[in-house]
């Protein structure tokens, strides 16, 4: 075997090396992409602090438990409670440690404008599971492994000229309950010319043992499609509020002519949580509207990279992602926008915002603009701070104990991400979610 760089990876490499033949015995298709995958990723090994994009995120603690790959299991009992708590009608689609579970599942029959199935279905008619990433995200170890161990995931079609009646919702749940476990999956979402749809996705975790999920998702969107993306990340023990499950997201879109995307991240917490988002503007008119939250507490780290890639013209993109860190937590924003030589009349705006809640916390923000066209209007900024005093004060004029004035300030601070969400009910969802988060 081929070795990488670092002690703790060789170990990584060689624990990988041993569980791959289990993944091959489980899944025979495409061998031929599985090896030549993971030889990448013997020879690349996943990226290091020596690596500029990941410089903030050292993720080799996270590789020293003895990792084995998830069996098919039922979902455990949390699974009903995590179903009914959005308050909205829409087709569910439930996974455990990566797995579709079918039988959680439930897909609104009268909703003919979509075509759901499993990754393990579409494994049989194309290679498009594989393909559909390779223009846009970066080939690191991290893609190779993914596309080596890929056991499962959900293919997600919405046919031409039709809107999806009602919210997709993918709820993912990783439970280790002995061994530690490397959970594997990826995610096609297609929009054809003119469909329309709302995908809400969620990541969860139960049980004692630590889990490391690499989670691979592609869209792909026709011309004059439209989709509204939410994405909610807690991997929190709800009861211990503790973490020892982490999450390595990669993201990435493709939008073709007058297509138009509202992407929300709410991520509040995990032991780490690395976002990789990547879109690329590749038809004229196109529109992507990027929003982040990001909330680390504890030794938590929470780590969000974006790339707008503007390849022809008149196109737009809006950014405003905000971080809340308190303790002794790491939040690292790196945003890139870049416009190319052909790309004139874009109009692209990059915003980070960041509060510190306490001495010990730590926040590393980096926003870029890479422009090569000169008939643009693009703008980008950064702030990290405390709350405001002024403020404070003002409220506590009125009458507003200290500690609730603070509570407000933040509270406004953060939902402000959640406010163009048009779905009422996502909108209360999302902010129960962030008040249980801040209290």
């Amino acid at each position: 075997m081929s070795t990488i760089a670092g002690n703790t990876q060789n170990v990584f490499a060689e624990q990988v090396e041993t569980i791959f033949n289990q993944v091959k015995r489980q899944a025979e298709l495409y061998p031929y992409v599985r090896e030549k995958s993971f030889q990448f990723f013997i020879e690349q090994g996943v990226p290091t602090v020596k690596n500029e994009e990941w410089r903030h995120t050292n993720t080799e603690p996270f590789l020293k438990c003895d990792y084995t790959i998830p069996s098919l299991i039922t979902a455990p009992s949390e699974y009903s409670e995590i179903k009914n708590e959005l308050n909205l009608k829409c087709h569910i689609l439930f996974f455990v440690n990566g797995y579709y579970q079918k039988q959680h599942s439930s897909i609104i029959p009268d909703d003919d404008g979509i075509e759901i199935s499993s990754i393990r279905e579409s494994l049989l008619q194309d290679e498009v599971i594989w393909s559909s990433t390779d223009e846009i995200l970066p080939n690191d170890g991290w893609k190779n492994l993914n596309d080596a161990f890929v056991l499962d995931g959900i293919r997600i079609r919405i046919k031409k000229n039709k809107t999806a009646q009602y919210p997709i919702r993918l709820i993912h749940l990783s439970n280790a309950s002995e061994k530690p476990l490397l959970i594997q999956s990826r995610n096609i979402i297609i929009l054809e010319p003119n469909a329309e749809a709302t995908v809400i996705e969620s990541f969860y975790a139960t049980g004692n043992g630590a889990t490391l999920t690499n989670n691979f998702e592609h869209i792909e969107m026709g011309n004059d499609a439209r989709l509204t993306c939410v994405k909610l990340q807690q991997l929190e023990n709800a009861t211990e509020s503790t973490s020892t499950d982490s999450l390595i997201h990669y993201t990435s879109c493709k939008l073709h002519q007058s297509s138009r995307m509202k992407c929300y991240t709410i991520a509040l917490g995990g032991s780490l949580i690395r976002n990789n988002l990547y879109v690329v503007l590749q038809g004229s008119d196109g529109e992507a509207i990027l929003k982040g939250l990001y909330t680390p507490t504890r030794n938590q780290i929470i780590d969000n990279r974006t790339h707008v890639d503007h390849a022809v013209s008149n196109c737009q993109s809006n950014e405003l992602y905000k971080g809340i860190a308190d303790d002794q937590a790491k939040a690292v924003f790196n945003g890139k926008i870049l416009v190319r030589k052909d790309a004139q009349k874009t109009g692209a705006y990059q915003s980070n915002k960041n509060l510190l809640l306490s001495q010990e916390a730590t926040i590393y923000t980096k926003p870029q603009l890479e422009i090569f066209a000169d008939d643009v209007k693009c703008s980008h900024g950064a702030t990290s701070g405390q709350l405001d005093d002024e403020s404070l004060f003002y409220l506590q004029a009125r009458g507003v104990c200290k500690d609730e004035a603070r509570k407000m300030l933040i509270r406004a601070f953060a939902e402000d991400i959640t406010t163009s969400i048009t779905s009422e009910e996502i909108k209360t969802w999302l902010n129960n979610k962030i008040e249980q988060k801040l209290q």
